[in-house]
């Protein structure tokens, strides 16, 4: 993701914290962490007139309130700052309702903090995206596998050399 304009960010939006609300997201991940800052946020701000759901396509929350509705993609880091280059979008449908500007992204910035603040990002105002190839690492479990070895790469040093007779007893 690159900036447009450095002059045109919108003032970030304070959100205060109490010690039991910090407890309650402390061993949450940065994106979890920045979700639950928004929810909080918008509880402050529109009391029990919010709704909030999950999107699950294409952006992280669906938010309504009265009869508006607006879906939000949430990105959090614990830096001070926006950091653009952290700033990621992974999957082709968040792209696609962050270009066409079905989905607003809320970038929360200093997520563990007691005062964690929110940037109300608009596409082509703020930010534009730029496609960059992603690779996530795998690990490769050999529990469970009937043959762990297999497609491991052996060396032999000497094969067709004899084998001592005293090295035989070890198959007894």
């Amino acid at each position: 993701m690159t900036r447009v304009n450095r002059d045109v960010l919108p003032d970030p939006i304070e959100v205060r914290l109490s010690i039991s609300e910090r407890r309650s997201i402390a061993d949450c991940s940065p994106g979890k962490k920045a979700e639950h800052i928004v929810r909080m946020y918008l509880h402050q701000k529109h009391g029990s007139e919010v709704n909030i759901e999950l999107d699950n396509n294409g952006a992280d929350l669906r938010v309504s309130v009265g009869r508006e509705t607006e879906r939000i993609e949430v990105k959090g880091t614990k830096d001070t700052g926006i950091s653009w280059g952290k700033l990621k979008v992974s999957s082709q449908q968040c792209y696609e309702a962050l270009e066409s500007r079905a989905a607003r992204l809320y970038r929360v910035v200093d997520i563990d903090s007691a005062t964690p603040r929110i940037y109300i990002l608009e596409y082509d105002a703020h930010y534009r995206l730029v496609r960059e190839p992603r690779w996530r690492a795998a690990a490769i479990s050999t529990k469970g596998r009937i043959y762990p070895l297999r497609g491991a790469r052996y060396r032999y040093d000497r094969p067709y050399d004899a084998v001592a007779e005293d090295e035989w007893a070890v198959g007894r």
